[in-house]
């Protein structure tokens, strides 16, 4: 289960593309989750 910080930095990482005018269709969202997710899982391991 995503800590609350989890879903803060991926919430922070949308809206700062949001901000840059990005266009962000599903698969833009998802990548960034998918990116946010593996480097919260990496992080737990070391």
């Amino acid at each position: 289960m995503e800590t609350l910080n989890q879903q803060r930095t991926i919430l922070d990482d949308l809206a700062y593309a949001l901000e840059k005018k990005e266009v962000l269709d599903g698969e833009t969202v998802e990548a960034i989750i998918r990116r946010r997710k593996e480097m919260a899982r990496q992080h737990q391991e070391n």
